[in-house]
């Protein structure tokens, strides 16, 4: 999926830095250069899909939604995980949250 990054990772160390492929350097930065390339579109995805999730899901429908039907716990779940993502946009906020929830209801 990623292989075109790691083509471009390798035409910047190999042949713009003029770096050996043997040099332990070389891989280091090419390890780097290609990882930091895949993070920065997947963040840029992840952004784009919030964007669109927040337009078509506002907090104030979410919160009216839950508050109308009971679901015998799995509001909980649900809130945590629709507020806590939409809100906050944390991933880590949002498995803290489920974590907690798992541990509450046990």
């Amino acid at each position: 999926m990623f292989d075109w990054v790691q083509n471009i990772a390798d035409f910047i160390v190999y042949n713009t830095l003029e770096l050996s492929r043997d040099s332990k350097l070389a891989d280091a930065l090419n390890f780097f250069i290609y990882d930091s390339i895949k993070i920065l579109i997947l963040i840029t995805v992840i952004i784009f899909l919030m964007g669109i999730i927040n337009s078509y899901f506002p907090v104030e429908k979410v919160r009216n939604f839950l508050s109308r039907n009971k679901l015998y716990g799995l509001e909980y779940l649900m809130a945590s995980y629709l507020l806590g993502f939409l809100e906050s946009k944390s991933l880590f906020y949002m498995c803290l949250v489920v974590l907690f929830w798992a541990w509450y209801r046990a």
